[in-house]
């Protein structure tokens, strides 16, 4: 079950892992690492031998942690109980990976996917500062370190180097995504990202000299608000020139980094 879970495309942005051992082994797992937002675990025990299990990895989970078991016994007294000291769901033996699935989505159904994910923006002070490369290489950094979806926005239109930065190319651009606001979905936008490794995507610019740099807010509202959706870190390239659509980006941006030379002019 656990198997198919991995490898179901409504799962493919969540990071699976596979600890082997017992509930108090997990437990001991919890206390060494970070808070993961699910936990499936699996006992064979019954009766005060499962609550002490039980109690264990309570001492050790975050109150945000969803806990789901895998046991032998379809009783659905077991089950009340479960219910009723906090497990989030349970499962027989005989469960299939539908059945997880759906829980699995029902018990995140009311979480803001949006809120959880943070947008970084770049921008430079004045040319040549080096804000493309700072921004190219903390996208490249936080999906290393943190091994989770980072997508890098390159919206410097016509002077971005995003893809020079990555040695790759493109057939389409940010620019393609922002002029079909409308049909923006998740299959789309993938269409126009290039993969550069399982955690790091690339929506690059066209690098053209004739791009326009004015950029409808409403469109990239909706640019970023799917990328939030689809990423835990955005990172996003802005262009030096000031314009109302640079300031509300940076206005919506949970961090802003401005990169200055030191130098008296």
């Amino acid at each position: 079950v656990l198997e198919s879970l991995r490898a179901d495309p409504k799962l493919r942005r969540c990071k699976i892992n596979f600890q082997p051992g017992s509930i108090q082994q997990a437990a001991t797992h919890l206390g060494s690492v970070g808070e993961p937002d699910l936990i499936l675990v699996e006992s064979e025990q019954l009766g005060s031998d499962l609550d002490k299990e039980l109690q264990d990895l309570s001492a050790n989970c975050s109150p945000d942690t969803r806990v789901m078991l895998f046991g032998p016994n379809n009783d659905i007294s077991l089950y009340k109980k479960l219910i009723s000291i906090g497990i989030t769901d349970y499962f027989t033996m005989e469960s299939t990976a539908a059945q997880v699935l759906t829980s699995i989505e029902q018990t995140f159904l009311d979480v803001d996917i949006a809120s959880q994910a943070r947008v970084i923006a770049f921008v430079a002070a004045n040319g040549g500062a080096g804000s493309s490369v700072i921004a190219a290489n903390t996208a490249y950094c936080l999906a290393q370190q943190q091994q989770q979806p980072v997508t890098l926005v390159d919206l410097d239109l016509p002077f971005g180097t995003a893809g020079l930065e990555f040695d790759i190319e493109s057939k389409q651009s940010v620019s393609d995504a922002l002029a079909q606001p409308e049909r923006l979905d998740e299959t789309l936008l993938e269409r126009f990202m290039v993969s550069q490794d399982e955690y790091l995507s690339i929506l690059p610019s066209g690098a053209n000299l004739g791009s326009p740099d004015e950029v409808s807010s409403d469109a990239l509202e909706s640019l970023i608000s799917l990328l939030k959706q689809m990423n835990s870190y955005v990172v996003l390239d802005l262009p030096r020139t000031w314009r109302p659509w640079v300031q509300e980006t940076l206005l919506d941006c949970d961090e802003v980094i401005v990169i200055a030379q030191p130098e008296l002019a």
